[in-house]
């Protein structure tokens, strides 16, 4: 198939179509072709951003269930591919071309196959329903559509990697009408492939429970176009009472499907214990400023403090050979066309140190760069803070720099992952007790039964699988 270069994906003159799930003639930019090219390029973007889970036996489950419900759905004909992020964030998302993604977050915290189906069918319905060619088309082109989900999330404008259509689709999700109609479609297909549609609503009373322990800024707070939870669930309730399906549910094959999957940062992003930062992989630790807040990713770190406006990243890699703290910082001062001469940093770990002047939205701004070459890793820190208070706050990033250093062996064993463990219970296993052994401080029995689908009963029911947390 002939590869369109993006650009002139938007200068096309637009054309009618039939939606294929409305049948009515709607304006669109992209022919099936160029909506399906579109999402091969879009894919590794987000893999790149996100990484793949590499447990081939949950792909090929997840996969499985999609194919099943994508064959049942009002587009069959287009090839479908289901992918797992190694991402802890609770997210579901389609783009253009058959592309669906769940995390496994999101894997995480479903019960059953059911459930499962609802949620890859609803993102099926996005892609049947043309909802990403629609909004192209009603941006009337992908840079206007970029800046239009930049302008919804700012503060995320230099900090995620995604291109465009993938950053718009992760960032603002679809409008009102789009999951309304994808919660009709997903639960139709879920249906029509035998399962039981009473579990569907499920997921939704998740996203509840996390915006109310959020206090507003999880999931719902992140996609501000998605109808309010409550009304989703009552009216998906009546959707499942017209149309309950079959009688599949799929517990068990689900939970043993998930067994062993990582909870939590990935290793490659880091975690926070106790204040501190620990990167295995990278082999990185440093301590967090009280009143900062950490956002990680794979190889970066972002703090920034209370009120914003500066911000101090790091970002780390693998070093090439003949690479060190020098060789590095000279060539990013060459790669910006930098005349600053690097000067050994006040770090008991041996980096090198330059300030700069840049500018951010037009305004001036310092820069201090780090550059920290150790075992095979390098360590990239950037400090930005608005040029007439640099001076004042270069103390404080070099204070958070100066803590950088190689993991100690007990902290390598406390930056350790966690997992998802599946057990059986027992006719004397009760939550307190499973709560008792899970190492995350704010998982108490309550929380537990909730994360199993008990709705806060104490004690599951004998011979069911249950889901703990554990190394």
């Amino acid at each position: 198939m002939a590869r369109w270069p993006l650009a002139a994906l938007f200068v096309l003159v637009a054309a009618c179509a039939v939606n294929p799930v409305t049948g009515r003639q709607q304006v669109a930019l992209l022919s099936t072709a160029q909506e399906v090219d579109l999402g091969a390029h879009e894919h590794p973007a987000i893999l790149a951003e996100y990484g793949e889970l590499q447990a081939p036996a949950v792909r090929d489950y997840v996969a499985r269930v999609g194919q099943g419900l994508a064959a049942r759905s009002h587009r069959p004909g287009i090839a479908y591919h289901f992918t797992v992020l190694d991402s802890p964030i609770l997210n579901a998302f389609a783009i253009p071309g058959g592309y669906v993604y769940v995390t496994r977050g999101l894997l995480a915290e479903l019960n059953n196959e059911a459930e499962l189906a609802g949620v890859i069918g609803h993102e099926i319905g996005h892609v049947t329903a043309r909802h990403g060619v629609t909004r192209y088309t009603q941006q009337a082109g992908y840079q206007l559509l970029r800046g239009v989900a930049l302008m919804l999330e700012p503060g995320l404008a230099n900090w995620t990697q995604l291109s465009d259509l993938a950053f718009t689709a992760t960032v603002r999700g679809y409008g009102r009408n789009e999951e309304l109609q994808s919660d009709e479609l997903g639960l139709a297909y879920a249906a029509a492939a035998g399962y039981d549609t009473g579990q569907l609503h499920h997921f939704f009373e998740t996203l509840q429970r996390q915006e109310r322990d959020a206090d507003g800024g999880g999931y719902h707070g992140l996609f501000a176009t998605h109808p309010e939870t409550q009304a989703r669930i009552e009216r998906l309730r009546g959707l499942e009472r017209a149309n309950p399906g079959g009688k599949e549910v799929g517990r068990e094959a689900y939970l043993q499907a998930i067994d062993g999957i990582t909870v939590g940062p990935s290793p490659d992003e880091g975690r926070v214990v106790e204040g501190r930062y620990l990167n295995v992989p990278y082999d990185v630790a440093l301590t967090i400023p009280g009143g900062w807040q950490a956002r990680t990713a794979r190889g970066r770190l972002l703090l920034t403090p209370r009120g914003g406006g500066v911000a101090w990243e790091a970002q780390m890699r693998p070093a090439q050979a003949g690479e060190n703290s020098e060789t590095v910082m000279r060539q990013l001062l060459a790669q910006v066309g930098s005349p600053a001469r690097p000067a050994w940093a006040l770090h008991p770990h041996g980096a090198q140190v330059v300030d700069a002047a840049a500018s951010a939205a037009g305004k001036p701004v310092g820069v201090r760069i780090t550059t920290w070459v150790h075992q095979g890793h390098v360590t990239v820190v950037t400090a930005l803070a608005p040029a007439g208070a640099f001076a004042r706050l270069a103390p404080a990033f070099d204070q958070i720099t100066a803590t950088l250093a190689p993991l100690t062996a007990s902290e390598i064993q406390r930056a350790q992952p966690l997992h998802l463990r599946i057990q059986r219970a027992q006719a004397a296993t009760s939550f307190a007790a499973l709560a008792g052994s899970d190492p995350t401080p704010d998982h108490d029995p309550t929380w537990l039964s909730f994360f199993n689908g008990y709705g806060g009963a104490p004690n599951p029911r004998a011979g069911d699988l249950v889901k703990v947390i554990a190394p």
